[in-house]
């Protein structure tokens, strides 16, 4: 990654010479990304530091490493690592191939990046039964409702959804007077409408993709559908009547995470408050963070323990019954969950490589244990 990854003087780092070959009973645990960090401006690089020296300090091996970089046939990896707390830079060295895998490769540009990580789960991994992999799954929200809406006693209420079309969105309309237009693969909240049935006319409301919250007065459903991207698919879900604070939408994101017993934990959680008459409540169309206690408490005030238990218990459980249907190994998840004026919680959104950053906006020690937890985990499977 440039940037940190850089020595002073703005030259890149010269590659290291390959370690020696380690013992290999070692734990060696990397994190897969698209790209080395020699190359790739990665907002979660410092968090990546974080748990390679972490890993170190636990006499363990940590590094990361690309789906190029893996080679299947003579069974090594060349992967980055830090080597004191001291310096931001990133030496490049061989190692073993790995015994754990923890898989945080988003979108994939390249060809050749393409094709290694699709051999590397539909025929490599299937093969080899001593090396772990992780948070593989891609959580397309049509399955996921699809694997939760008939499931009791989870806690949590989920919202109707359907695939998009203008039958199902009159239904929905006539049905719930609010509803959400949501892009099927979206991420961040991005391309989302909000929909609220008038008297003879629809109310329109979206953030355009520099944040600003935009709305239009629409005669009819044609008129709705104009802005949608031909080539997506869409859903349409049940618009939930969220707790607020002056006007303003509350949410909550509960981080869980597997812990050294594979056991899932509820680690951290974040509140977000949307802006004033906001659609969402993300950062990047005027959200604010905060911690999620002091903002349950804001909103509930004497119930708000409980709510904030409930809240956690309802994450807990959709993360142990998505893992138990899931064919892909979990082992961290990101719930987003919402309250409604009578404290009843509701699942908004999974997500399956949860973003750390607004964490660390609100919570400090977060990432701390978000790496303790992880290597424990990983500790778990290398001696399973």
């Amino acid at each position: 990654v440039s940037g940190p990854a850089k020595p002073a003087g703005g030259q890149n780092p010269v590659p290291a010479s390959p370690a020696p070959a380690a013992p290999l009973n070692k734990e060696y645990l990397p994190m897969v990304e698209p790209a080395g960090p020699l190359e790739l401006d990665w907002p979660e690089l410092d968090f990546a530091r974080r748990l390679v020296l972490l890993a170190q300090k636990r006499k363990m091996v940590a590094f990361l490493t690309t789906p190029r970089d893996l080679d299947f046939t003579d069974h090594f990896a060349i992967g980055y690592i830090v080597k004191s707390e001291a310096e931001n830079t990133w030496y490049m060295e061989q190692f073993p191939f790995p015994r754990v895998i923890y898989n945080r490769v988003g979108m994939l540009i390249e060809d050749e990046d393409q094709a290694k990580y699709g051999y590397l789960f539909s025929e490599f991994f299937p093969a080899e039964d001593k090396i772990h992999i992780f948070n593989c799954a891609w959580l397309n929200k049509w399955n996921v409702y699809q694997i939760l809406r008939t499931v009791a006693g989870l806690k949590v209420n989920i919202p109707a959804t359907d695939r998009f079309t203008l039958e199902t969105l009159a239904e929905f309309l006539n049905r719930f007077s609010r509803v959400y237009i949501k892009p099927q693969e979206g991420s961040q909240g991005k391309g989302i409408i909000r929909v609220t049935k008038w008297p003879d006319v629809y109310f329109c409301e979206f953030h355009t993709d520099c944040g600003k919250r935009r709305s239009q007065v629409c005669n009819d459903l044609d008129q709705i559908k104009e802005p949608l991207l031909p080539n997506e698919d869409y859903l349409v879900q049940q618009g939930v009547q969220l707790a607020s604070i002056n006007g303003r939408i509350v949410d909550f994101r509960v981080h869980v995470i597997k812990n050294g017993y594979g056991e899932w934990e509820a680690v951290a959680a974040v509140g977000r408050r949307a802006p004033r008459q906001g659609v969402m409540t993300h950062g990047w169309c005027g959200g604010s963070y905060e911690l999620a206690e002091g903002l349950m408490q804001q909103l509930f005030s004497d119930r708000a323990s409980a709510y904030f238990s409930d809240l956690n218990q309802a994450a807990l459980a959709i993360a142990r019954y998505l893992d138990s249907r899931l064919p892909q190994a979990l082992a961290e998840l990101g719930l987003d969950l919402g309250l409604d004026q009578d404290g009843a919680p509701w699942l908004l959104g999974v997500n399956e490589r949860p973003n750390r950053v607004l964490l660390r906006l609100v919570d400090k020690q977060a990432e701390e244990r978000l790496a303790s937890l992880l290597l424990d985990y990983c500790g778990y499977l290398a001696g399973a």
